[in-house]
């Protein structure tokens, strides 16, 4: 992959399209995310967006655009109008990562869908942090945005934790929710019922203002205002710099009685959590801790083979995945995959009246995770930890302790929807050359109602305060006894 890009760069240019050929492309990913996103109409719902109305006023743009940068920013925002992680232009680790598994997809790679690609990513990524120079940075908490580094501007201290109201007198979450597909990391607060993202300085919107009046609000209502220039970087930060964190796998006991698991990714590097609980358990240890904060994910095998290591009776979960029965690629790789699982190419389908649709069967019973001979046999309490950036493998995790008395979770909600997967299949527009990765999963697992496609609140939630996040953010390792022992949420529970 990186000898593919390297060769051909300065060779490959990006295509220059006709408006029928931007219309063609732009309308066959629209038909993606209608008929192959799975969490398209459940979305519509959830998040009370007319995605449909959306991209039509997207489409209409078209007309008028000159540029294919411009373009490529359409395609762009359809995709993020969806705040789905899963779904966007793959980035060069993710390109490698399915040119290694080419055989199972219908898209075949090629110096040029790879070169296209790589460089769209650039285009909508890179470029854009390039010219991010204004230096403030953001925690957005409790549906509010917080400055997370003091700075000085014009002879003004803005100290850490202020609250920033407005942008050129347009309110934050206005100015948020209107523009949300072009800004990176835009996701969907549930609770607060709103887009968020944190990086929105990150996004044309802002960046081509050149200037915009920031406003500021202290903890006893006085106003902090002033009109910055977002093109130099003029912030000068007061408070110490964040240090370069350690965040590494580890396993250890608290007090003799607790058995500590941080897991900060489920990438194939179970054999490690199982030597080491194996280990340090011994009859002392009354409950067990696996922390899944800030895990962003891999394969579910990880956590299952470390279940199956510690628990002394099987766990059961009711597990359904279906996908939409209405495009060839989907069908063909899931009869691929039938005959290759169970020697059949053949595919069940089953109408669901909450979605008025008819999806495929992909796995449908109660699943087993068996304690392994080598299993410590443990009876006490399990408890799993997540925050709002647990996701993908690590958020399925979090599903497993519903309805269990002796797991359970704690932490804070997720930003994703959350539940169990299979991995995005991949795609190709076909002027502009551009790969996607898109989902195709819908976990049906108990859901009755559209609310129950939400997995992403723990059963015990915590309260977040900017005095927790600033803490957690200046340690070097957040995730050491020191500490743990002053993280309000870990002592909550150790607690339970």
């Amino acid at each position: 992959m990186q000898q593919a890009i390297e060769e051909n760069f300065s060779k490959i240019e990006i295509p220059i399209l006709s408006k029928s050929e931007m219309y063609a492309d732009f309308d066959t990913l629209c038909h993606w995310l209608q008929n192959i996103y799975p969490y398209y109409y459940i979305k519509s719902k959830l998040c009370a967006t007319n995605y449909d109305k959306k991209l039509a006023a997207l489409r209409s743009q078209i007309s008028n655009t000159q540029k294919m940068n411009d373009f490529i920013w359409i395609l762009q925002k359809a995709i993020n109008m969806f705040c789905d992680k899963h779904l966007g232009i793959p980035d060069r680790q993710s390109l490698s990562e399915y040119h290694q598994h080419e055989a199972m997809y219908d898209i075949k790679f090629s110096p040029k869908n790879i070169v296209c690609t790589y460089k769209y990513n650039l285009l909508i990524r890179d470029s854009l942090w390039v010219k991010a120079n204004l230096g403030m940075s953001f925690k957005y908490l409790d549906g509010k945005y917080y400055i997370m580094r003091a700075f000085k501007y014009n002879e003004q201290i803005y100290p850490e934790g202020l609250l920033l109201k407005s942008i050129d007198g347009m309110p934050i979450d206005t100015f948020v929710n209107y523009f949300y597909p072009s800004m990176t990391g835009a996701l969907y607060d549930y609770k607060h019922k709103k887009y968020f993202s944190e990086y929105f300085m990150v996004s044309p919107d802002f960046i081509n203002k050149k200037t915009c009046l920031l406003v500021f609000e202290d903890d006893k209502k006085n106003i902090l205002q002033d009109t910055f220039h977002t093109d130099v970087f003029l912030i000068k930060g007061l408070s110490k710099k964040w240090p370069q964190q350690i965040d590494t796998q580890t396993v250890f006991t608290i007090h003799d009685t607790v058995l500590y698991v941080r897991m900060p990714n489920m990438l194939g590097n179970e054999d490690f959590y199982i030597q080491k609980i194996q280990k340090l358990y011994n009859e002392n240890i009354q409950k067990i801790i696996i922390d899944i904060r800030g895990n962003s994910g891999g394969t579910d095998l990880v956590w299952m083979n470390v279940l199956s290591h510690i628990i002394s009776d099987t766990l059961r979960q009711n597990v359904a995945l279906y996908a939409y029965n209405t495009n060839k690629q989907v069908r063909d790789f899931l009869g691929r995959r039938n005959k290759e699982l169970y020697n059949t190419d053949s595919i069940q389908t089953k109408y669901f009246p909450l979605l008025n649709a008819e999806l495929i069967k992909i796995y449908d019973k109660q699943e087993k995770i068996i304690p392994n001979e080598n299993s410590i046999r443990f009876n006490g309490k399990m408890v799993i930890m997540q925050d709002e950036d647990t996701f993908s493998a690590a958020g399925s995790l979090t599903t497993i302790a519903k309805g269990k008395d002796n797991i359970i979770s704690v932490g804070y909600s997720r930003t994703d929807i959350a539940g169990r997967g299979l991995s995005p299949l991949l795609f190709q527009l076909p002027h502009t050359n551009m790969l996607i990765i898109m989902p195709f999963v819908i976990d049906y697992s108990n859901v009755n109602q559209m609310s129950d496609f939400l997995r992403n609140v723990p059963e015990i939630e915590c309260r977040q305060s900017m005095s927790t996040v600033l803490q957690k953010r200046f340690s070097i390792n957040p995730y050491q006894i020191e500490a743990l022992l002053e993280d309000e949420c870990f002592l909550t529970a150790i607690s339970l």
